[in-house]
């Protein structure tokens, strides 16, 4: 007995390799995130040019990003170290019912991409907020902002930084206070001192190390049990897509309802995800680079979610006790040296990318769609991206402060994820859908829907915690509090498009014109256009233009404008709305290579599309026939 307790012992022990390692991937990333700095400030020395102070460069990176690094930080953002511990543990305790949510974000990318980067690009937005500005007016863009922020402190910065310290606190031993902050301090200086450019670049290395990581552990994991086939016949109940519909965790109609509402705001309408495709050099690179993410999630049901249920099989003692430590427990005890210190290194990766994004993408919110709105416009740019910085170190502090409540909702991180998800994204999805397909959604209907969306949610998220010790729930009372979190999501979701549909019949059209409502709303012929076969309008918010395409082909004046030339048809700009000389040339110069860059990409899409997507869907609905 003590000879195998000396062998585990062992075995979990970090030695001089592993910190080796670790200490590597904190010297790599942070000299990724200062060269890219240092690089653009060489560029900037060089070509005399002041965009190290602007806007478009910090928060945008310039939208000079191709497919590969768009595709790569949408997928590195999205996996992040409540990933590793959250769905991990949850798969332990629950079984891989919770991959769901990777499956059902793959569709909600290809919608992305199919019909909101084109509103996106087409509005020329900063930020989402803004685009419900332009959609309806900007009392609700200034609610949107709020709120956006009071979701990110609450659930995707505090539960990464836990998330990242657990894994820190369960295989180094260390405290998970100084964890916390060892994760802070190395991401907020690369995100505050390099902006979205030294996001998005550390990104690209960090996916590399986390697919690396994940698969590494993956293949440990499934040799320890016998194979994935030999847990499947020991642990069969753990493998069940579709479980009753009297399920507490995930029914069948949670995860079939419920989820992919989640899922439409999270990919869709999110600031934090939606701001890598806003990064991108065009819009065909944006759509390109929402196929690669897309691909990229289709294998985290073998390599993150079926290494929980290893995990849960293997400790079920400990997974019973606190499953949040399943997937750190088994790279303690599954991983050799220099390995154990490489995986550690892949969380922590996938900890830092998520915070990055949140940080940047919250700063932007705080700076475009707040603080530049209480400042009249008058801000100058090299004033909005000390703003960003500042707004940054301040989510920070926040969101360290909301840590201790998070184990008081839930043992299961990303339970606790989901539900307060479901209890406040449903409304504003149903405000971004409906507001982008139907022209007579009105700006008093999605005001009215916001709130009330929002008071219901609050009144069962507070209902759920001051009520969780009763044991005696036979009353009718407890029917609402009880709902399963995704289940309320859904009737939240269904509940917000009735009121936004009424409450607009009820009331005046909205003041845009119908060409402004018209930018915001889906190219019906989305599915289906060629991108040289007819005519496709871009307007800025300033200055209204429309391309005119020459069929079959595009026509390139490089004496005039591309796409055989440039009607300026509306001359008055509204200077109340962008006062700023340096925004407006953001907006309005519009580049003869970039545009011709643009045209190709687009075409390179549609091939994609097909060479992609149909073998796509194929092996989904496969896997989802193995598993169901």
């Amino acid at each position: 007995m003590s000879s195998n307790t000396t062998d585990t012992s062992m075995t979990e022990a970090m030695v001089a390799s592993d910190y080796v390692v670790l200490s590597l991937y904190f010297v790599v990333i942070l000299f990724a995130g200062l060269f890219s700095t240092f690089l653009r400030w060489i560029r900037r020395k060089k070509n005399d040019d002041t965009s190290e102070d602007n806007t478009n460069q910090y928060f945008l990176a310039g939208r000079d990003m191709t497919w590969w690094a768009v595709g790569s930080s949408l997928f590195c953002s999205n996996i992040g170290s409540e990933h590793f511990v959250g769905l991990a543990g949850t798969a332990a305790k629950e079984g891989i019912a919770v991959g769901w949510n990777e499956w059902t974000g793959i569709f909600m990318i290809l919608i992305l991409a199919y019909v909101f980067v084109p509103i996106y690009f087409r509005t020329l937005v900063f930020t989402t907020p803004e685009y419900i500005e332009k959609r309806f007016n900007k009392h609700i863009r200034t609610y949107l902002a709020i709120l956006s922020l009071f979701i990110y402190i609450f659930t995707k910065i505090s539960v990464s930084i836990f998330a990242g310290a657990v894994v820190m606190e369960v295989v180094l031993g260390w405290n998970l206070w100084v964890s916390a902050a060892v994760m802070l301090i190395f991401t907020g200086l690369y995100t505050v001192l390099g902006g979205m450019s030294a996001v998005i670049w550390t990104e690209v290395l960090q996916t590399i190390i986390l697919l690396v990581g994940s698969i590494t552990i993956s293949i440990a994991s499934f040799n320890k049990v016998g194979g994935l086939p030999n847990l499947v016949s020991t642990r069969p109940e753990m493998f069940h897509l579709f479980r009753p519909a009297t399920d507490s965790s995930f029914p069948w109609t949670a995860v079939v309802l419920g989820m992919p509402v989640i899922n439409l705001w999270y990919w869709c309408i999110d600031q934090v995800m939606v701001q890598r495709t806003f990064a991108a050099k065009n819009e065909g690179e944006a759509k390109t680079g929402c196929l690669l993410a897309a691909v990229l999630k289709v294998p985290m049901m073998f390599i993150l979610v079926m290494p929980g249920v290893v995990a849960g099989h293997l400790y079920p003692n400990e997974v019973a006790r606190d499953s949040n430590t399943a997937f750190p427990l088994m790279v303690r005890r599954l991983m050799p040296p220099v390995l154990k210190g490489f995986m550690i290194s892949a969380m922590l990766a996938a900890a830092m990318s998520t915070l990055a994004s949140v940080f940047n993408s919250a700063s932007t919110i705080f700076t475009m769609d707040i603080y530049q709105k209480l400042r009249g416009d008058k801000g100058s740019q090299k004033e909005l991206v000390w703003v960003g910085r500042i707004g940054t170190l301040t989510l920070c502090i926040l969101s360290v402060a909301w840590i201790p409540f998070i184990k008081v909702f839930s043992d299961q991180l990303f339970i606790y994820l989901t539900s307060v998800t479901s209890y406040t994204a449903p409304p504003i999805a149903a405000v971004f859908l409906l507001g982008a397909s139907w022209d007579g959604a009105t700006s008093l209907g999605a005001a009215v829907t916001l709130v009330v969306g929002l008071v219901l949610g609050m009144l069962r998220f507070i209902l759920e915690i001051s009520l969780r010790n009763i044991y005696n729930r036979r009353n009718i009372f407890f029917k609402f509090v009880d709902l399963n979190a995704m289940n309320f999501g859904f009737l939240l979701f269904l509940n917000s498009l009735v009121i936004l549909f009424v409450v607009s019949l009820l009331t005046p059209t909205n003041y845009r014109s119908p060409d402004d409502i018209a930018d915001c709303m889906i190219d019906k012929s989305v599915f289906y256009k060629d991108v040289g076969s007819k005519e496709e309008e871009i307007r800025s918010p300033d200055i209204e233009y429309s391309f005119i395409k020459t069929p079959p082909e595009i026509e390139f004046d490089a004496d005039h404008n591309p796409m055989g030339y440039l009607e300026e048809t509306n001359q008055e700009i509204q200077l109340e709305q962008h006062s700023d000389v340096d925004s407006l040339e953001d907006h309005t110069n519009l580049d003869y290579e970039l545009m011709k860059a643009s045209a190709t990409a687009v075409e390179s899409w549609h091939k994609y599309t097909w060479v992609v997507i149909p073998p796509l869907l194929v092996v989904l609905i496969a896997l989802i026939v193995i598993f169901r």
